[in-house]
């Protein structure tokens, strides 16, 4: 997992797939219209969408196998946590074809992100993580671009 500000260019993540989402990013606002941008093919897309916050009581982690995660919130305040996958029980079995796996919630909360404009969350395979938290008091609107880069392109 990483967590930076989206001015942020890591040394690490410098390549083709890396550069072309942080550019794609950088045209990206509040005002960004929602649905499916294709990247690279189903090598690498966007969604952006719009939704409430939730409780963590009506959520559960999640992981991915084949996708990195890139996410960025747009407009709006948010929490992700996160958790290293070993040791997590399985709730619902992987789904090769949404590529996901949800987990049961642990009782100690590895860590927690605070995702407003300009913050973003790369959550890598074996990153568990459980977006849309209520980071406020009650359920607030959230827009949000989620870029998936499949692992073996990056």
């Amino acid at each position: 997992m990483i967590f930076g500000q989206s001015d942020d260019r890591y040394e690490n993540l410098h390549g083709r797939p890396w550069d072309r989402a942080f550019e794609f990013l950088a045209g990206l606002y509040g005002d960004a219209e929602e649905g499916r941008y294709t990247l690279d093919g189903d090598a690498m897309y966007a969604v952006v969408d719009s939704y409430e916050t939730r409780t963590p009581e009506s959520a559960r982690p999640e992981a991915h196998r084949d996708y990195i995660d890139i996410q960025v919130v747009l407009a709006g305040h948010e929490q992700i946590a996160w958790w290293s996958t070993p040791g997590l029980e399985v709730v619902k079995p992987y789904d090769p074809e949404k590529d996901i796996v949800f987990f049961d919630r642990p009782d100690v909360t590895g860590a927690t992100l605070d995702m407003i404009p300009g913050r973003f969350a790369v959550f890598f395979p074996g990153d568990a993580h459980m977006p849309c938290l209520q980071a406020d008091a009650g359920p607030t609107p959230v827009k949000k671009v989620v870029i998936k880069i499949r692992r073996q392109d990056t």
